[in-house]
């Protein structure tokens, strides 16, 4: 079989002692790249902030867009004589709805 000898314990010491050091190595490392850290938060605030004013422009623009077309279509509507008739229904409506109210008494 496979002799356990103290070569392979040497070796076997090596490799978990190179393992051991590379992993301090490595918390070492990122520790003192504290300054790395805080200027990708500096730039992610950067670009946060104009994000959020790229959406609150977009929706002012879209807000006033949408008014327009509301407006449009009012002036288009009272141009063709089509709101004048929905007036009609609903006060002819309220009337019928009155008669009713006076025929149950």
């Amino acid at each position: 079989m496979f002799n356990m000898g103290p070569l392979f314990y040497l070796v076997i010491g090596l490799i978990a002692g190179g393992f051991i050091a590379g992993v301090v190595v490595l918390l070492v490392r990122r520790e003192s790249n504290g300054g790395v850290s805080s200027e990708l938060v500096k730039r992610l605030e950067i670009v946060d902030r104009s994000l959020r004013d790229e959406f609150s422009r977009n929706r002012e623009e879209a807000g006033a867009a949408a008014k327009n077309q509301r407006e449009e279509l009012t002036k288009s509507l009272d141009n063709v004589g089509c709101r004048s008739p929905f007036g009609a229904i609903t006060r002819g409506q309220r009337e019928a709805t009155r008669q009713d109210a006076r025929d149950r008494r």
